[in-house]
């Protein structure tokens, strides 16, 4: 196919597609306690990596809040996930281990690659310049299941997201309750 031509951009999109829907991992790496065979193109479990993924399911299934497992995390002096991808993925040295963040903790809390499926389509980005990259619903996306061993397993994460969504909840919930601040009482 010529470079560039509508034949051959139809032809690749087709092709992605049909990987994406057969459960290849497209796109970005591996996530954390993963690495991604070349060959293959699946995602192989990280010993190291995984054994603190599980220890971060296991401190959430308990009712360890996520800001005491991040602060755990760092603690223990464990890479985070942008470390470990400098060492396992780039081959740079870790020198120092950063902070872990709550953010990264829950991300970690609610990827379903976890169980052993890979999601394609989470998000899309606009080929024009200045388009930002911006997430799709859930519908959207293409989850294939059971692709490649799972880190944990599948009833633990269905808690956790239960969990999750609790908590959310809750949240909400305080924040419809508290008292205005003193710059809204100003306001009046």
């Amino acid at each position: 196919c010529l470079v560039g031509s509508e034949m051959c951009i139809r032809d690749r999109w087709t092709s992605l597609q049909r990987k994406k829907e057969a459960g290849y991992a497209v796109g970005n790496d591996a996530p954390y306690g993963y690495i991604r065979n070349s060959v293959t193109k699946r995602n192989e479990i990280d010993p190291e990596a995984a054994f603190y993924v599980q220890l971060i399911f296991q401190w959430e299934l308990m009712g360890v809040p996520i800001f005491e497992i991040a602060r755990r995390m760092t603690l223990l002096q464990v890479p985070t996930p942008r470390e470990w991808h400098r060492k396992m993925v780039e081959g740079k040295e870790v020198l120092t281990c950063k902070k872990w963040g709550v953010t990264t903790i829950r991300h970690i809390l609610e990827n379903q690659t976890y169980v052993g499926d890979t999601i394609n389509n989470k998000s899309t980005q606009k080929l024009f310049a200045g388009q930002d990259k911006h997430d799709l619903p859930k519908e959207q996306w293409y989850v294939a299941k059971n692709t490649h061993p799972a880190i944990i397993a599948r009833d633990d994460f269905e808690k956790v997201q239960k969990i999750l969504n609790k908590n959310r909840a809750v949240f909400k919930t305080c924040l419809l309750y508290t008292s205005p601040s003193p710059r809204d009482m100003r306001r009046s």
